[in-house]
């Protein structure tokens, strides 16, 4: 059966041909009534619908092409000269502008690093130097260590005694002075058992965003011994607070 013969010579993109496409002219329309313009601006909208997507879904598909080819080259990280060829062989063949492969490029990266977690072993990520969490998994830990340290200062803000205002220093009108030093401590004694609830939130969920794998995995030993260091603090300071939180619950 013969070969058949493969146009190596790069196509013209569809991006390309995209952005030949002229824009609906004012002239092309001024004689269609109000049903004939619902119905062209229906067809655009399903038209984008169509295509809103498809950015996403090619992306995949590629990462998809070059995971495979990783495989043939026995390379699951992507190292190898032979397979960098044939990677860079893609592009090339594509004719596309070097702005566009360069974004193209980093979105593909972000989907071939998640695939890859889902194709691989525990075994085979650690044979071959890749870190278990996923480019997903390690945005979504950053983004919630980020939201723990952050609530844990307002919190920190809000927990902090307020200056005492002018006019509660001058009693309200109508009112003894001693009436309004009463409802103020009684304001403040609400407020600091609240805040202390908060503060005890919040540092769990600062806390909680600590990894034992980033500890035993990515930490040095300095590092190790200063984090040891402040956690033994941590724990003297929870064991000096349980010793009254545990009293007024026996107390209850």
């Amino acid at each position: 059966m013969p070969s058949k013969s493969i146009d190596s010579r790069p196509q013209t993109s569809p991006a390309a041909q995209d952005d030949a496409l002229p824009v609906l002219s004012f002239d092309e329309i001024a004689s269609d009534d109000a049903p004939a313009l619902i119905a062209r601006g229906a067809a655009y909208v399903r038209e984008f619908a169509d295509v809103e997507n498809r950015p996403e879904v090619l992306t995949r598909s590629l990462a998809v092409v070059l995971i495979a080819l990783r495989r043939i080259h026995d390379d699951p990280r992507g190292r190898k000269h032979a397979y960098r060829m044939d990677a860079a062989e893609i592009y090339r063949s594509a004719g596309i502008p070097s702005k566009t492969e360069g974004n193209l490029q980093q979105a593909v990266r972000w989907h071939v690093g998640n695939m890859l977690r889902e194709v691989l072993t525990a075994g085979e990520l650690e044979e071959h130097g890749l870190l278990p969490d996923s480019p997903l998994e390690r945005l979504q830990t950053n983004r919630k260590t980020t939201a723990a340290l952050l609530t844990a200062a307002k919190v920190e803000h809000a927990a902090k005694p307020k200056p005492q205002t002018s006019a509660a220093k001058k009693g309200k009108k109508g009112a003894s002075v001693q009436e309004t030093i009463d409802e103020t401590e009684t304001g403040s004694i609400i407020r600091a058992t609240a805040d202390h609830l908060r503060l005890a939130s919040a540092a769990l969920n600062v806390l909680s965003q600590l990894s034992p794998d980033v500890i035993t995995r990515d930490m040095t030993p300095g590092q190790s011994a200063k984090l040891d260091d402040e956690l033994a603090e941590i724990q003297s300071v929870v064991s000096a607070l349980r010793r009254h939180s545990r009293k007024r619950r026996s107390d209850a």
